[in-house]
């Protein structure tokens, strides 16, 4: 954290009745800083609208070639997303019987263009573009990939797995580790590692265990609720 904000966070928080945190790799964050925010923090993740979700995918097929393995990745095509990373580990898997979608723009998609040249994947990775529906590709992809270097907290992973989707994700700060649970929703590997994720790519997921496991945890509905019990918790108080 820059010195700046440190001494926001050390001075400037102190005011507030409650801080809400998304994930608890940022409590932990902001008690390395100043260890008496402890009663301060509450904890509460960020929700996905599951029913809206649902609604777009409704008869919204396209077309996939299914003798492929169909990868997908959404967000802005910078260096936090670490595509550079997911690309190079790629270019070292010996089965090329994959393809991999990248929805989104940005600064970086000329350099990630030449990067996909430099290791012969043009017949694999595809740049989309920006899709103001992109549930109808999640819900036609076999994984989502999530190459991040850090997050805040990942909503592109709650949304593919309330597609019923499996996420791999690289080992980064933000709340993955909260998201993922093994074997039922996806896995969280070094991303630069071509045989972690060549087994990762390997594994056989329920699509409708996925979409339970964020249902009960991350709903809307479940953490609307944890907003109304905070605020009549503060309002008991007054």
């Amino acid at each position: 954290i820059k010195i700046l904000d440190r001494l926001f966070y050390k001075y400037g928080i102190k005011n507030f009745n409650k801080i809400i945190v998304q994930s608890l790799d940022m409590k932990k964050m902001l008690l390395s800083i100043d260890n008496s925010l402890e009663r301060k923090i509450i904890l509460i993740n960020n929700p996905v609208d599951i029913e809206f979700i649902e609604e777009e995918i409704k008869d919204k097929k396209i077309i996939i070639d299914n003798k492929k393995l169909n990868l997908i990745t959404i967000g802005r095509l910078n260096k936090q997303k670490g595509y550079d990373l997911l690309i190079n580990t790629l270019g070292k898997i010996e089965n090329k019987n994959f393809v991999l979608n990248i929805l989104g723009i940005g600064k970086e998609e000329e350099k990630l263009k030449k990067l996909v040249k430099e290791n012969n994947l043009q017949e694999q990775v595809f740049f989309l573009g920006f899709k103001h529906n992109p549930y109808k590709y999640l819900v036609n992809s076999d994984f989502y990939i999530s190459s991040s270097r850090f997050e805040g907290f990942p909503n592109a992973v709650l949304e593919a797995n309330a597609c019923g989707v499996p996420v791999i994700a690289n080992n980064y700060k933000g709340g993955i580790s909260e998201i993922i649970l093994k074997n039922i929703n996806g896995e969280i590997i070094d991303i630069t590692d071509h045989i972690q994720l060549e087994k990762a790519l390997q594994k056989k997921y329920n699509s409708e265990e996925i979409k339970k496991s964020i249902l009960k945890r991350y709903d809307t509905k479940v953490i609307v609720k944890k907003y109304e019990e905070l605020f009549e918790e503060m309002s008991d108080r007054k």
